[in-house]
């Protein structure tokens, strides 16, 4: 899971959320989790409904649009409860009465940055595109001394 920090506008909500990456992780989720702090976090990303079968707490729900603005908010949901919100394209699962704290309201805006880790994909695009490099480089410079060769060439003829 990537570390996240969450923000509301300028305000700092929650600086160590996680985000799910893979579909393992989405799946094991908050199960087996017997209690929250407030400062725990975790967000879905192309995801619009939750399930809290085989959870042992309560949790608040968020539900964000593709452009991170809050469209659904419900809370307290116990355990075996599912909910949906089809517009959804973020889901938030927090603690208890979070909503409440942080007064999260329909509309408000929600946004965050990574925690500053280097992430597996970020470090294999980096070396995908420094061996691409090392390939194409010589290639460009045989093609550049062609160029090269045949202007002069085509200049000595003048």
């Amino acid at each position: 899971m990537k570390k996240v920090k969450v923000f509301r506008d300028r305000e700092l909500l929650w600086a160590e959320a996680k985000m799910v990456q893979y579909p393992w992780e989405a799946m094991k989720g908050l199960l087996g989790k017997t209690t929250m702090t407030d400062e725990e976090l975790m967000i879905f990303p192309h995801n619009n409904s939750i399930h809290t079968f085989f959870m042992k707490i309560g949790i608040d729900v968020v539900f964000l649009d593709i452009h991170f603005r809050i469209i659904q908010a419900i809370g307290p949901l116990k355990a075996w409860k599912v909910c949906t919100c089809r517009s959804a394209y973020y889901t938030l699962e927090m603690k208890e009465k979070m909503i409440q704290k942080h007064q999260l309201r329909i509309g408000q805006t929600l946004w965050w940055e990574e925690d500053g880790q280097i992430t597996i994909e970020f470090a294999l695009i980096i070396a995908v595109f420094i061996l691409a490099m090392v390939i194409a480089i010589p290639n460009l410079l045989r093609i550049f001394q062609l160029y090269v060769s045949r202007l002069l060439i085509y200049m000595s003829d003048i």
